[in-house]
């Protein structure tokens, strides 16, 4: 028995080959970049939210008493 043998038999199961759908490889490739990109852009606009007051805070901070 070779370690090749033995690599065969401990390995799991393969999967058949996919079938070459290519609207669904797209679907899937779409998939795969829009669930991080939508994430991101959530990101940056909970961050947005998030330092508009203390911006506000510090831009009326630098105001004349008389502005």
């Amino acid at each position: 028995m070779t370690i090749e043998d033995t690599r065969q038999k401990l390995a799991p199961p393969r999967s058949p080959a996919p079938v070459d759908d290519s609207a669904e490889v797209r679907r899937r490739r779409l998939g795969r970049i829009a669930g991080p990109t939508a994430t991101y852009v959530g990101c940056v606009i909970v961050a947005l939210i998030a330092i508009a007051p203390f911006l506000w805070m510090l831009s009326s901070s630098f105001k004349e008493p008389a502005m």
